[in-house]
């Protein structure tokens, strides 16, 4: 089963970001986790309930910080 990990893109700085470790996933897994991470931001005040921001910051190498956008899910 291939392993991926959840990335997120910076506007300012095009850079893509990794969060956590890799997990095993079946392709046709993909759109219904997705799903369930937009669903679950309803819901993020409730650390059980809360697994992956919809955004994270990123401390860009020019010196900017920018705000990275769930981008989806990198095979790896």
């Amino acid at each position: 089963m291939p392993h991926y990990d959840i990335v997120y893109k910076c506007p300012l700085c095009e850079r893509l970001l990794r969060l956590g470790k890799a997990v095993d996933l079946k392709y046709e897994q993909l759109p219904e986790l997705l799903g369930k991470i937009i669903a679950n931001q309803r819901f993020a005040g409730h650390p059980i309930l809360y697994e992956a921001p919809m955004y994270v910051s990123c401390q860009c190498s020019d010196g900017n910080a920018g705000l990275a956008c769930i981008a989806g899910l990198l095979k790896v």
